[in-house]
């Protein structure tokens, strides 16, 4: 598996999207410049966040750490490519805790 791209339009100071090159790719940057959120970002499209019941402490400090400030909507998206070739899109829209997986390799029927 492999990222293909991280969009991250409401994901902590983040509102952006990054396109990943196959093979190894290198974030650098002074302090403060993103990498950690990032990092956080690239996580959070892969796996979501925690659906438990209540709040645990490492659910509130990852929302205290990734939430914006300045808007209520709160998501990230990632593209990614399995071993077999298929693209797959993930979304999460972190706010209202719901999340989707799209097989872009399959034409949609509408």
């Amino acid at each position: 598996m492999r990222f293909d791209k991280i969009d991250a339009p409401a994901f902590g100071p983040l509102q952006d999207s990054l396109e990943l090159a196959p093979g190894m790719n290198v974030i650098y940057g002074p302090n403060e410049a993103g990498k950690s959120s990032w990092h956080a970002a690239l996580y959070t499209g892969l796996c979501g966040i925690p659906r438990g019941r209540g709040h645990s402490k490492a659910l509130r400090d990852f929302t205290e750490r990734h939430k914006p400030w300045d808007t209520r909507a709160w998501e990230v998206n990632a593209v990614i490519t399995l071993a077999d070739g298929r693209r797959v899109e993930l979304r999460h829209d972190l706010a209202n805790r719901l999340s989707s997986a799209r097989d872009t390799n399959i034409a949609r029927r509408d």
